[in-house]
């Protein structure tokens, strides 16, 4: 028996039944290890039915550098009553109770979180791929609330087809390349010196990256659409204390 409290051999079984990677199973083993040890009113609840498996990853989850000591207070926070809530707020039960017990102020959490923050393109099917971004929460919410408002903005249109989340797709991919195309056009003095061209050669007036892709620079076409950021702060921290405030939307 290993120290994550399975033998090392059956990672290679488990992983050449189930056709997986070995990085992959060993997360899994590690993670019901985790599970069968220190959340047994959990597994329970699973077991009869109760919560399901994605309420179970996010106690877990929340849990993940605790102390071993503060682990079933932990539990006794967040089990009761995750049946009868969306997985949502049971995530936000879960960053309250993990910020109670941990050890580490949460700024030096967030110091070390924000080491591993960064972007990532995954290829999809059917000519489309997924963008994820991993950051500071106050600055994502604003990027997305920013987004939001676009969407919302170009919603009004007339004759406007789009649904909201098709729209904050759009409004995002051209905030980020029309902004580029900006800063070649004020750094030359004039246009933007890379644009893109239609079937017969000619210029669209479009960077590049925009032409034949469905995007038309509208989120830069006018509008006053500001980000925002909603945080409430107790009243004990006005009063000179220390305890963190809410992103409404985060938690």
């Amino acid at each position: 028996m290993g120290p994550d409290g399975y033998a090392r051999d059956a990672v290679r079984e488990v992983a050449w039944h189930l056709h997986q990677s070995r990085q992959s199973v060993a997360a899994q083993l590690a993670e019901a290890n985790h599970l069968c040890r220190y959340f047994p009113n959990t597994l329970a609840a699973m077991r009869e039915g109760r919560i399901d498996a994605g309420r179970v990853q996010a106690i877990l989850y929340g849990s993940r550098d605790l102390p071993v000591a503060v682990l079933p207070e932990y539990e006794a926070a967040v089990l009761p009553g995750a049946e009868n809530v969306t997985r949502e707020t049971l995530q936000g039960w879960v960053r309250e109770a993990r910020q109670r017990l941990h050890p580490q102020t949460l700024d030096e959490r967030h110091d070390q979180a924000m080491e591993h923050r960064g972007v990532w393109f995954r290829p999809q099917e059917d000519g489309m791929a997924e963008l994820t971004i991993h950051g500071p929460a106050d600055t994502l919410l604003a990027v997305h609330n920013l987004v939001q408002e676009w969407a919302k903005h170009l919603k009004t249109r007339d004759g406007e087809t789009r649904t909201l989340a098709q729209l904050r797709a759009d409004a995002f991919a051209d905030l980020c390349l029309q902004s580029h195309a900006n800063g070649a056009a004020a750094s030359t003095g004039g246009a933007a010196t890379t644009h893109g061209e239609d079937a017969d050669g000619n210029g669209t007036g479009q960077p590049a990256g925009l032409a034949g892709g469905g995007l038309t620079g509208e989120v830069w076409g006018g509008g006053n659409v500001k980000a925002f950021v909603s945080v409430t702060i107790p009243l004990a921290t006005a009063a000179g204390g220390d305890e963190p405030g809410e992103l409404d939307g985060y938690g």
